[in-house]
């Protein structure tokens, strides 16, 4: 029998794929938050690296948006718009974050923030930390190679050796 956490995971890779969007009613209008692109995770997290967290903790990301309203509306306003050539066109842009701006009802915030990090699958935000960090230490350092692989497996990333000999062939 299959366990309930494995149909859901199914259902959102479904979504995924058909690039079925969800729902989110923020003042007054329904919007729809579709898969997220590269483009927009990568500027979504850089709304997040601007932020000023004491730890790397969802909850932690949560409160801080929620206390700095005008980046919780532009990292909504990347989600709703998420084609960068949408949210380079700066009227559509404005016009989309001034409409979200007119919210006074802090749950349909909350309900259109957890639509997003659903979307944008949160773990990837904090492999790319890690990943980040990772960067900044020199290779030749004892243990490096080891650690970075620990922290991988304990995040549930593998890295598999790749033969690029046998790929040119």
């Amino acid at each position: 029998m299959r366990d309930k956490k494995d149909i859901e995971i199914e259902k959102r890779l479904s979504d995924t794929m058909l690039d079925r969007g969800t729902p989110v009613d923020i003042a007054g209008k329904t919007y729809e938050i579709r898969a997220l692109k590269m483009y927009t995770r990568w500027l979504i997290s850089e709304c997040i690296n601007d932020m000023e967290i004491a730890e790397n903790e969802t909850i932690n990301i949560v409160e801080s948006m929620f206390s700095d309203i005008p980046l919780l509306v532009k990292i909504l306003t990347y989600a709703i718009l998420r084609d960068k050539e949408k949210i380079e066109d700066k009227e559509l842009y404005n016009k989309t974050y001034d409409e979200l701006m007119e919210c006074d009802n802090m749950q349909e915030y909350l309900n259109a923030l957890t639509v997003v990090i659903q979307k944008m699958e949160i773990d990837w935000f904090f492999f790319t930390q890690e990943t980040a960090k990772g960067i900044n230490i020199l290779p030749s350092k004892a243990g490096y190679h080891q650690k970075s692989k620990e922290m991988m497996d304990e995040q549930g990333y593998s890295m598999q050796h790749v033969n690029l000999v046998t790929l040119q062939e």
